[in-house]
């Protein structure tokens, strides 16, 4: 699925729009800007062959 959009409106969009197979981009700096609740909530969906990139801060 390809996204034009720079980002999601709400977690909830965010995590419908991930399906098996994606490429999923996820920003934040240490502590404060990592995105727990999307990490939580794609572990939860349990998909598969994901390719997760991070920007490493």
């Amino acid at each position: 699925m390809v996204i034009n959009e720079k980002k999601a409106p709400d977690i909830t969009s965010a995590l419908d729009a991930v399906k098996d197979g994606d490429l999923v981009l996820l920003g934040g700096f240490g502590d404060a800007g990592v995105p727990i609740a999307l990490i939580e909530g794609l572990a939860q969906k349990r998909l598969r062959d994901l390719t997760i990139v991070n920007n490493g801060g």
